[in-house]
Formats: structure tokens, sequence, C-alpha cells
């Protein structure tokens, strides 16, 4: 989950406001993908979004749009990279993921290893 501490949740209805700063798609990965570029577009604010590695096809052009375009603002923090993802089982195993990631121009594709690794990609990407 990306969240910002503090930041409250943007919307209408309970626990929500239009001054919130952290936004809840859903499993809308295609349309996260294509906010978060629009807000990188405006070029004001840095945008970043989180979900599981194995979605990532869905937002796949999405990706492409923003590498092609140079988009320096979007992060995309993929979780649960791993043989290992638990209860799920093995429809949530991103085997093939990053390598499909590795072949887009002008995208930076960090795997980190442990704590250490996860500090230094995520200072790297903000």
């Amino acid at each position: 989950r990306n969240y910002i501490d503090n930041g409250g949740n943007f919307g209408a209805g309970f626990d929500k406001s239009y001054a919130g700063k952290n936004l809840y798609f859903g499993i809308r990965e295609h349309a996260m993908g294509s906010i978060l570029n629009g807000i990188a577009y405006h070029g004001i604010f840095k945008a970043s979004g989180s979900t599981f590695a194995v979605f990532v096809d869905y937002f796949r052009p999405t990706i492409r749009v923003a590498c092609l375009a140079e988009l320096n603002g979007v992060s995309w923090v993929l979780t649960h990279d791993s043989i290992g993802v638990g209860e799920d089982g093995p429809t949530h195993q991103p085997v093939e993921t990053v390598s499909g990631l590795r072949v887009f121009p002008n995208l930076d594709v960090m795997r980190p290893s442990d704590a250490e690794e996860t500090l230094a990609a995520y200072a790297h990407s903000v």
C-alpha cells in the first residue's frame, strides 16, 4: 500500500474529503496508470501508485506511454514479486513480469532483495 501519512483520503463519504492526498482505485490498474500519467503530464506533482506485480499486465499500455513520453514524475511500486506469495498461490506468481518490464525504454526497474536495497530503490524513485 502506497499511503501518505496524515494526507487524508480523497473523495466523498466516510473518512474522505476533496482535500485528501490519497486516491483509492480499487481493482482498476489501467485507470490508476492513466491518472498517474495525467498527474505527471501536468508537471507540478510526482505521482506513485501501488499494486501486485502480477497485475502490471493490466496497465502495461499506460507504462509504455509514460516511458515513450519520458514522464519522469511517475513511480510504480509493484509488490508481491516472488514465487512465495502465500495464500494466493500460482495465479499470483509474476515470474515473467520483471523481464517484460526491462525491455521498455526510459524505465528503471529495481528489484530489491532486502530492507537496505528497498530503501535505496525508494530514494532513487523520488
